[in-house]
């Protein structure tokens, strides 16, 4: 999927059905489609895989397990003509609400609040590196962290 996605940056045109498997001829860790991702992490903190695609929360994760790893981010790869195309996104998007039946309404609306507001909530998960926030100016003002600030 990662090499058919960044592929799609160069106008490749491919999709979640194009048939391409590059696991035989090594560019992948022999245990890529068996591990989880938290194994996965772990197999990079310990030097055996060279890159790692994973997310933001990655950040947050190793720096926590692993303060001493020296590692970076960066972007997908696209060609030094330019980007040509983009990649397929597709992925859940968190929601929730409150039930009309709720025992507690008061404290479920006091959980959402925190959880959209920049308060406290988005403010401590910026600041530890763990995520960014949607809401604006806690990013710019509580990312800390150099590789969550790179990424």
């Amino acid at each position: 999927m990662i090499v058919r996605d960044w592929s799609s940056l160069a106008g490749a045109g491919l999709n979640s059905t194009s048939p391409i498997n590059l696991a035989d001829d090594k560019s992948f860790h022999p245990q890529t489609m068996s591990i989880s991702a938290p194994e996965a992490r772990a197999l990079f903190d310990q030097g055996q895989a060279g890159f790692i695609v994973q997310g933001a929360w990655s950040i947050g994760v190793w720096n926590k397990d692993n303060p001493n790893l020296d590692y970076g981010v960066m972007a997908p790869p696209v060609p030094d003509s330019g980007r040509k195309g983009a990649i397929e996104l597709a992925g859940s998007l968190p929601w929730m609400g409150i039930s009309a039946d709720s025992k507690n309404p008061e404290a479920a609306a006091l959980y959402l609040k925190e959880l959209y507001t920049g308060d406290y909530f988005q403010k401590a998960r910026v600041s530890s590196g763990d995520a960014f926030s949607l809401i604006k100016g806690i990013n710019e003002q509580y990312a800390t962290v150099p590789q969550l600030k790179a990424y």
